[in-house]
């Protein structure tokens, strides 16, 4: 409870059991602005693997799914946050932590976009996702470095891969940013240190919040 602090914003945060206790008593003693802030990134715990929703003004993006054992977990946990559509699915390369969830997704929610990287993957997993994206009418998009895509009040930006790596699956990550007013969040799949420095020499300001670390902080 209380007000947290930036050199941004002033957040009101108030606790469930503090709006509970509230019911029932005169506008004026209610919480203030408890609806204002309508972006919310969740950091979905699904063990080794990755899987964040971002949701924006009734706007739903999906980045990565993880794996195929916390695949019907991350479908309860995006119905209990009230997705209907999911209108950005991104896939951020197509290793079985981050993808196998992805597909449970598709076959849950409506689906307006799907965005991942632009290589083949050798494996049954790569092509049940192909085959799933191609049963929605859908085709996977490969945009480019730099290309930008609107989200309710938010926007992504696309960091990576800026070349195709034929032999190493991590590389080609689809890494992006996602920018909230003063407010930036960067996600970057599996993305080794080559995809890294690509990043920095793209220009891009990569200046954020909030840096989700790429193959979940290993040392490459």
């Amino acid at each position: 409870n209380g007000n947290v602090q930036s050199d941004m914003e002033d957040i009101k945060v108030v606790s469930q059991a503090q709006l509970d206790d509230n019911t029932g008593e005169s506008d004026e003693n209610q919480p203030e602005n408890t609806n204002a802030h309508k972006v919310k990134v969740h950091f979905i715990d699904v063990g080794q693997g990755l899987s964040v929703l971002v949701q924006s003004d009734g706007k739903n993006l999906i980045y990565d799914g993880g794996d195929r054992s916390t695949s019907s977990f991350v479908v309860s946990y995006l119905k209990e946050q009230n997705v209907e559509t999911i209108d950005y699915l991104i896939s951020s390369h197509y290793d079985d932590d981050h993808l196998s969830g992805l597909i449970g997704c598709l076959n849950a929610f409506n689906v307006e976009n799907v965005i991942g990287s632009d290589y083949i993957h050798d494996s049954n997993l790569y092509q049940s996702f192909i085959d799933t994206v191609s049963s929605k009418n859908l085709e996977v998009q490969h945009p480019s470095v730099g290309d930008v895509f609107e989200l309710g009040s938010t926007e992504f930006t696309i960091l990576s891969p800026k070349e195709i790596n034929q032999s190493e699956s991590n590389d080609n990550s689809v890494a992006i940013k996602i920018t909230c007013g003063e407010n930036g969040f960067i996600l970057t799949g599996d993305a080794e240190s080559g995809s890294e420095a690509d990043m920095i020499a793209s220009g891009i300001n990569l200046s954020c919040d909030v840096l989700c670390l790429g193959h979940h902080g290993s040392a490459s």
